[in-house]
């Protein structure tokens, strides 16, 4: 039998068969991975004679798993000049090979559109952040970023640069400048954040993020475009 024929045939059962997936955080348009993921999606409807140039967005989801090198998921979103599109793309990184055998996709990306919401109503408002209502969001995005983010201990919001609200089909709160510290307390048990003093020599993030909140819906909120540095 061919070779190739038979490298083919395997390296799907080798991405099923070896380790895990584990869920990836705080990833952007910056990682080489993702570049290469948009750029797949490009190519891939250029050849179907879709030649909308769709541009990155945000990552919705992603997750790795070590095989031969790193399987990717990704869940993108990338917009068009005339609609956002939700993608799933597949890659398979050997970073030791050259061309286009060390960075390739295992299946064609599949886009679908993005159902509309609701067209903004009104420009965003400073608001005063220390509103009931700004702080359930803020407690809702700093114990999602505490659950998502791969480090020992808790982190807790000490400042806050500004916040601003906008009526949407519900309220989007946008934080700006959120200074995220360490705390004492660490992840191996359970804390009530409050009782958490930060640490003597706590690790910072400033981060911002966005949080969308409809009392109608469940969960209530939503934690999007988180930017952390």
């Amino acid at each position: 039998m061919n070779p190739l024929l038979i490298i083919a045939l395997l390296v799907p059962m080798t991405l099923a068969q070896l380790g895990g997936f584990e869920p990836m955080h705080f990833l952007d348009g910056s990682d080489p991975n993702v570049q290469f993921a948009v750029k797949a999606i490009n190519d891939f409807y250029a050849k179907q004679g879709d030649n909308a140039v769709r541009t990155f967005v945000s990552v919705l989801q992603s997750q790795s798993q070590i095989v031969a090198g790193t399987h990717y998921q990704f869940t993108l979103k990338v917009a068009t000049a005339t609609q956002t599109e939700i993608c799933q793309v597949d890659v398979w990184s050997r970073p030791w090979l050259s061309g286009s055998e060390g960075l390739q996709t295992t299946k064609d990306p599949v886009c679908t559109p993005q159902a509309k919401r609701q067209v903004l109503v009104g420009g965003p408002m400073v608001i005063d952040s220390n509103r009931d209502d700004v702080q359930k969001a803020l407690d809702f995005a700093v114990t999602t970023m505490n659950a998502q983010e791969n480090y020992l201990y808790l982190r807790k919001a000490v400042s806050i640069a500004q916040v601003t609200s906008q009526v949407v089909s519900g309220i989007s709160f946008h934080f700006t400048g959120v200074v995220m510290a360490s705390t004492n307390c660490d992840k191996s048990t359970t804390h009530n954040l409050n009782g958490c003093a930060v640490a003597n020599d706590a690790d910072t993030r400033t981060c911002d993020f966005n949080v969308w909140w409809q009392s109608w819906m469940t969960p209530e909120y939503q934690l999007t475009n988180v930017h952390c540095n």
